[in-house]
């Protein structure tokens, strides 16, 4: 929520970029490490609470060197019925459909995510037939892709946001799931294709992220990226509910839950573009401009 304040509007996806870059090779570290030591410390996992609350101390000694800004409204009150904010929040969101899309983007963005990372922890043991070291991994691979391709689409989208990205990003992580869902691969197979995903997933959420940083009014700019915030761990939340309906009521496995993920993924897609075709015909005009011509201003 900070960044919009920090960057200008041309550099917000560049920012993005290099932030999700930073958090998923975090948790790439951590995915990797936590399975190690899952195997190492088995019965003795006190130490995983000394490892965490030293890293707790770490971030919390980090967060004295952010820069501060000044209040953005401070002549707000605050609210102690969150549930009434949030639905103000919402209203305000979905007077601008953009706006009111990209929310629900990177709320879908963090149920994918997690609904995969659920999957993975089991799709390693009972399809791959390998251990929990092994199967962080593949969880590693895909924070691996994640952060590459924030990377990559902050760089491509130069000095602005660009929304043909994000229906870029989405075409790819539904091909990519299918993929998965259908193709008997090993280990290594996988852990490419896993990667492959997390790579559209991340040209998907540096321009969604960077429009909810940047189209909110000033006043109303700090409550809609807290909405979309505590949104984003909704979808979460929603996840764990959607892999136990897969699971114990529709009874799929691994690979059928990707198959399904992604089926939500195309509709979903699909959606997008009937309600904002131009996000489309931006999509057309980058991939255009990319390859065939060179535009100079």
């Amino acid at each position: 929520g900070l960044l919009p304040e920090l960057l200008p509007a041309k550099r917000l996806s560049c920012g993005n970029g290099v932030i999700e870059l930073g958090t998923f090779l975090a948790i790439i570290i951590g995915t990797v490490t936590g399975a190690a030591m899952a195997e190492h410390f088995h019965g003795h996992e006190v130490y995983a609470g000394y490892a965490l609350l030293g890293l707790a101390c770490a971030g919390l000694a980090t967060s004295f060197g952010i820069d501060r800004v000044p209040a953005a409204a401070p002549e707000k009150k605050f609210r102690i019925n969150f549930f009434g904010d949030l639905w103000q929040q919402i209203k305000l969101m979905r007077a601008d459909q953009p706006l009111f899309l990209a929310v629900l983007g990177n709320t879908y963005f963090w149920f994918l995510g997690s609904l995969l990372f659920s999957t993975i922890i089991v799709f390693g043991p009972d399809v791959l037939h390998i251990g929990q070291t092994e199967t962080g991994y593949l969880n590693a691979s895909l924070a691996i892709g994640i952060g590459i391709g924030s990377m990559i689409a902050g760089l491509l989208s130069g000095n602005k946001i660009e929304y043909g990205l994000i229906p870029l990003g989405s075409i790819g992580m539904t091909c990519t799931g299918i993929a998965l869902g259908t193709m008997h691969v090993r280990v290594v197979g996988s852990a490419i294709l896993l990667g492959t995903l997390g790579f559209w997933a991340g040209f998907f959420a540096v321009p969604v992220n960077a429009l909810i940083q940047h189209r909110p009014a000033e006043e109303n700019k700090g409550g809609i990226i807290a909405a979309a915030n505590l949104l984003s761990f909704v979808g979460i939340a929603l996840s764990s509910g959607a892999y136990f309906v897969f699971t114990k009521f529709i009874h799929l496995n691994p690979r059928g839950i990707m198959l399904a993920a992604s089926t939500i993924t195309a509709a979903g897609t699909v959606y997008v573009l009937i309600l904002l075709p131009e996000w489309f015909g931006r999509l057309i005009l980058f991939l255009v401009t990319h390859s065939i011509y060179h535009v100079k201003v």
